[in-house]
């Protein structure tokens, strides 16, 4: 985990084979459940206002399975239409690399309104606590599911001036 963990650093998106959720359960190791890999990352992302991505890839090479997520929580948008806004760009992004966008993998649909919390709490919650409000992107290729997340991040790095 380490090695992805400075990859991702430098990249500006996680990659992992599948959830990369650890095995055993609560009854196993009740402290060593979930993706830390994927957690820390994404309070990374949250403490440097980033998009959470990861590419998601599969474990066997098929068609058109490795998902791109996407999670704008992180940014702390005041209003469900700075989060449309920017889907509408992801959407952009991704379709001009033949990506699609999963409706089933989606934490919402359209209605970010639903996912909006109280503004002033949303800005002083930690980062478990604020509701995931993100896409999934399914690309024809791993190729491709790459190409979306460097894509994705460099546009937020050139909207902000700023470096993953």
């Amino acid at each position: 985990e380490r090695q992805e963990w400075k990859r991702a650093q430098a990249r500006g998106y996680l990659e992992m084979v599948g959830t990369a959720y650890r095995r055993g359960g609560r009854e196993y190791s009740p402290d060593r459940v979930g993706s830390p890999l994927a957690n820390i990352f994404r309070q990374r992302c949250d403490a440097r206002t980033r998009p959470f991505i990861n590419v998601r890839k599969t474990s066997q090479v098929v068609a058109g399975a490795d998902t791109v997520e996407v999670d704008a929580s992180t940014l702390r948008f005041p209003s469900a239409s700075n989060y449309t806004l920017f889907f509408d760009i992801c959407n952009r992004i991704a379709a001009s690399l033949q990506c699609v966008r999963d409706p089933t993998g989606s934490s919402l649909s359209n209605d970010w309104s639903s996912a909006m919390q109280d503004p002033e709490e949303v800005l002083v919650s930690p980062t478990y606590q604020v509701q995931y409000v993100a896409a999934e992107f399914l690309c024809p290729s791993r190729a491709q599911a790459k190409t979306l997340a460097k894509e994705l991040s460099q546009f937020w790095d050139k909207a902000l001036g700023t470096r993953p």
